[in-house]
């Protein structure tokens, strides 16, 4: 029989094994658990995204001190360009509601839904090189944010996003691919608490973009995957109230995006005339002269312009009439601008345009179905360079050109008095 000798080798592995083997092994194990907690609610698990700390050099987050929530008042984007703000009747393609239980109240979006992710509510126009802003309030949960350079408006894969997280311990940001699943770049701690307001905004650059809350600076020059897109509201697990949306060009001055403007005639301005605005009623009552202008302080490209018109006050001699001024140039001037518009207390139309000294030219003329109450209706349908001239929902003209595709909106009256009524304006296009 041979004897062997105990051998304590074994014991020496399982220490090296637990003093050096076992950490390497559960090191990595609890790094991904803990970025699966952090980020559960958009990745699964094995597809983590990779999320760093904010950068050393960046501002230290203070829990932000609530603002309050101030009125807007729109002004003129680069080159003339304005944002059609939302109204009566025409401003249901404005916002587009992809997920979750939205609703308008006093001009704010309101997200109500406590329960699931991601809930978006996109707006119609894309950007590039922009600051988008909003003051966003959580009425119940912390979970609210912006999404940004969205590539479709119908969904929020391949977009950016930046929000709080709902557990109320860290803002957070990052972007979704193509599939929906949430990558992020990184997040800085802050608690908010239910019932402020703060201010939130992203400057979007050509190939980063900056972030502030509060108008603090909480992060720069993080890299962009997608350079431009559409902008859009957020809300994850809480109900939360988004008011006074802006953009704007990086450095420029803020244009409103609000949900809704109460009324299409809100913002009526005289530019020449002696008009009479009560209520969604415009009357145009010098005798005087001719072309005088309103305009609507509206800004817009393809859509469909409508309104009520009422010679009824006017003396049967007069030669008076009324109709659109559109794709002014200018706000306030008849430049350049196209005109459409009855003569002859509704008998008649006559469309052409002015050239930059202000100076009419007619394109065309010809008499129309006349209702002996005195009332008729007016329509345009705007396609890219090409209009149609509708009276009582009758094609009476179409395929006019234009000199241009967009521009401001006014209504024009030629002596008086003139009364318009049911002034309309779709986005939804021309039909």
């Amino acid at each position: 029989m041979t004897i062997q000798k105990f051998d304590s080798e074994p014991a020496n592995r399982r220490k090296y094994f637990i003093s050096y083997i076992l950490p390497l092994i559960l090191i990595p194990i609890v790094l991904v658990v803990f970025n699966w907690l952090l980020f559960r609610n958009h990745s699964p698990l094995g597809d983590q995204p990779q999320v760093q700390q904010a950068q050393p050099e960046q501002p230290a987050a203070a829990i932000p001190t609530s603002v309050p929530v101030q009125a807007f008042n729109g002004t003129a984007l680069e080159n003339g360009r304005r944002l059609v703000v939302d109204g009566e009747g025409f401003g249901t393609g404005d916002w587009q509601f992809i997920t979750g239980d939205w609703r308008v109240e006093e001009n704010r979006l309101v997200q109500a839904q406590r329960e699931g992710f991601d809930h978006v509510a996109s707006y119609r126009e894309p950007f590039s090189n922009y600051v988008f802003s909003t003051q966003l309030r959580h009425v119940q949960g912390i979970g609210g944010g912006i999404v940004f350079n969205m590539q479709s408006r119908d969904t929020f894969a391949q977009s950016h996003m930046i929000r709080f997280k709902e557990d109320n311990t860290v803002m957070f940001w990052g972007h979704f691919d193509e599939n929906s699943v949430f990558n992020g770049q990184g997040f800085v701690e802050i608690s908010v608490n239910e019932g402020d307001t703060h201010k939130l905004d992203v400057h979007a650059k050509e190939t980063t973009y900056d972030i502030y809350l509060n108008d603090q600076l909480i992060l720069a020059d993080n890299p962009l995957i997608y350079s431009q897109g559409y902008v859009g509201v957020t809300s994850s697990v809480s109900e939360v109230q988004f008011d006074n949306a802006q953009v704007y060009p990086l450095g420029g001055e803020g244009i409103g995006i609000a949900p809704v403007a109460n009324d299409l005639l809100e913002n009526v301005e005289a530019i020449s005339g002696d008009w009479v605005f009560d209520g969604g009623v415009i009357t145009q009552t010098n005798m005087d002269g001719f072309d005088f202008l309103t305009g609507l302080n509206l800004f817009a490209q393809n859509y469909s312009l409508s309104t009520q018109i009422e010679f009824t006050q006017a003396a049967a001699e007069q030669d008076v009439g009324g109709g659109f001024i559109f794709h002014m140039p200018d706000r306030n001037n008849k430049r350049n601008a196209q005109l459409i518009r009855f003569m002859n207390g509704g008998r008649s139309i006559l469309w052409g345009r002015y050239d930059e000294n202000e100076l009419f030219s007619g394109e065309g003329a010809l008499d129309v179905p006349y209702n002996e109450d005195g009332i008729q209706n007016l329509r345009i349908n705007v396609i890219g360079d090409k209009y149609d001239i509708f009276v009582n929902d009758e094609l009476v003209v179409g395929d006019i050109s234009l000199n241009a595709n967009e521009g401001w909106i006014g209504l024009v009256s030629f002596s008086g008095p003139v009364t318009f009524t049911d002034v309309n304006l779709s986005l939804e296009g021309a039909n």
